[in-house]
């Protein structure tokens, strides 16, 4: 999956609505433009931002290659000196709402941005560049930033493994990181090799993967890119039973014994019904290994506090 950005103007309304981009081959006064031979670069599942007065407005993923295709009727094109040949490439439009203004986001941005062709400037969307080719780093920042949905290709498990590795393998801050990991985490590669060892909460007993989270053991932000994506280093948890076991009011011995840090923590669970469970079914060894941390550095840390 690629991801690319459109400087939309006055064909912007056309474009959308007619589910597709188009540019000429050639313009009239000028050799054939790069940013215009990137249509022929799309594929299908790609990624496409409408950038348009000063704001990605729309989302879009391509449904086709680039087909040769006569310049549109509207007036929006016809009172260019566009070429009649052209390319057209089809999309589906999905609105960003709300808007997003990269602007107000160009401290982050602006090293991103600093590339040939790229399509943003620091005033505003360059007018020389129609489509542009948006390194995957820069396409997943904009995602974040904006609170878009992903939009890749999920039509295959190895496309959507490849996509949820490629996250945590790329050089975007860890905050970023994980908001995108998080996005995708009840149908990502994480969860379904946890879901290969763990089959309900610990605690709860409920089996319902809609009702569990995909909690980390040793935390995301203290762990590497290997261990980020290692089912051992996950449990399914009840959603009550995730926030103690997160903030570390509750953990577990190797042998499945129930760790408890505070009487505030012990009241909890008398409140859920869940003060009587002592022991648990042990872990593994890979498990123990993720546990040992949990154990030492957030349950530690959590009874710390209390004195």
């Amino acid at each position: 999956m690629n991801f690319w950005w459109v400087n939309h103007g006055q064909t912007h309304s056309q474009e959308i609505e007619g589910r597709y981009i188009w540019c000429p081959q050639v313009t009239a006064s000028t050799p054939q433009k790069e940013t215009y031979k990137n249509l022929t670069l799309v594929r299908p599942g790609d990624v496409i931002f409408s950038f348009a007065k000063t704001k990605i407005r729309q989302i879009g993923v391509a449904t086709s290659s680039f087909e040769v295709a006569k310049r549109p009727e509207a007036a929006q094109y016809t009172a260019t000196d566009w070429n009649e040949d052209g390319w057209l490439v089809k999309v589906l439009w999905e609105p960003v709402d709300p808007p997003f203004k990269p602007h107000e986001q160009w401290d982050a941005l602006r090293t991103q941005m600093g590339y040939l062709n790229s399509p943003l400037g620091e005033t505003g969307g360059k007018q020389s560049v129609y489509l542009a080719h948006i390194p995957f780093d820069l396409g997943l920042m904009i995602q974040a930033l904006a609170g878009i949905a992903d939009k890749g290709d999920h039509g295959s498990q190895r496309i959507e493994d490849e996509a949820a590795a490629a996250i945590v393998a790329s050089k975007l801050p860890e905050t970023m990181k994980q908001r995108l990991i998080d996005a995708r985490i009840g149908q990502g590669l994480f969860r379904r090799r946890l879901c290969g060892i763990e089959s309900a909460c610990r605690l709860t007993r409920t089996s319902d993967p809609s009702l569990l989270i995909a909690s980390h053991i040793k935390p995301w932000r203290s762990s590497d890119n290997r261990e980020r994506l290692d089912g051992q280093n996950g449990l399914l948890l009840a959603p009550h039973v995730d926030r103690l076991f997160d903030r570390g009011w509750i953990s577990f011995q190797d042998d499945g014994t129930l760790l408890v840090s505070s009487e505030k923590a012990r009241e909890a669970l008398a409140t859920w019904g869940l003060d009587a469970i002592e022991k648990v079914e042990p872990f593994n060894d890979a498990q123990s290994v993720y546990l040992a941390y949990h154990r030492h550095v957030i349950f530690g840390q959590a009874a710390a506090e209390l004195f």
